[in-house]
């Protein structure tokens, strides 16, 4: 994966987060297992994401990464946030979609899902920012996360 720091800008407010290329994201993770991304920066945030298989493994996690380190939306809530998902069958395609997700008006053919649905992939991730440690879980596949730290 390509990831690397944005320019130091001492005029840019509130947090800076690192460049991450969509196309490296789906090319890293196009094909199971490569289900799990990682990167640091050098200012000392680190991120590890992942997804166990199926098809919809890219979609989920590149949803939960634009959320998270574009739009600086928090880790849990990016992970929590209804998805899409693209459905290519033998003689159509359609838009797989949770609830209470903004959709563009375009003339595919719509699947909707009546509540957040494991269909959608399950995102798991852990990040670092200096000291602090944050592991979060997604709901779909009733998963959680226990931090423990040890200190002398």
């Amino acid at each position: 994966m390509v990831a690397k720091p944005p320019p130091s800008n001492p005029q840019t407010p509130g947090p800076v987060f690192m460049e991450v290329s969509a196309a490296a994201i789906a090319a890293s993770t196009a094909f199971p297992p490569r289900s799990a991304i990682s990167a640091r920066d050098d200012r000392g945030y680190a991120l590890a994401i992942g997804s166990p298989g199926a098809d919809r493994i890219t979609t989920a996690l590149l949803q939960v990464l634009h959320r998270h380190l574009l739009e600086d939306i928090p880790l849990q809530k990016a992970i929590d946030a209804p998805r899409i998902h693209l459905e290519y069958g033998r003689d159509r395609i359609q838009l797989a979609h949770e609830p209470d997700i903004s959709l563009p008006t375009n003339s595919l053919p719509m699947r909707p899902f009546a509540e957040r649905s494991m269909y959608f992939g399950g995102v798991g991730a852990a990040r670092a920012e200096g000291e602090r440690l944050e592991a979060v879980a997604d709901p779909r596949r009733a998963g959680g996360t226990r931090v423990v730290t040890h200190h002398n």
